[in-house]
């Protein structure tokens, strides 16, 4: 999970994704000041979760992850 601030460079951030992405590795880019998660999954679209929403996570069986409960 990276923790993205309004102080990152886009640049920056997304060489960073692209580290992760080609290495294979499950990537949370936590976004606090909008309380959003945007999720890069290997093999799987951008998913992107808001307050409200439970994010499953499939490398841990039967392991959610409450969106709200990271902005607290």
């Amino acid at each position: 999970m990276e923790v993205i601030s309004g102080t990152d460079r886009p640049l920056d951030i997304r060489k960073k994704r692209q580290r992760y992405l080609e290495a294979g590795i499950l990537l949370w880019e936590l976004y606090p000041d909008e309380h959003v998660i945007d999720v890069y999954a290997p093999g799987q679209p951008l998913a992107t979760y808001g307050v409200g929403s439970t994010i499953p996570v499939e490398v841990i069986k039967d392991l959610r992850v409450e969106v709200a409960k990271l902005f607290r």
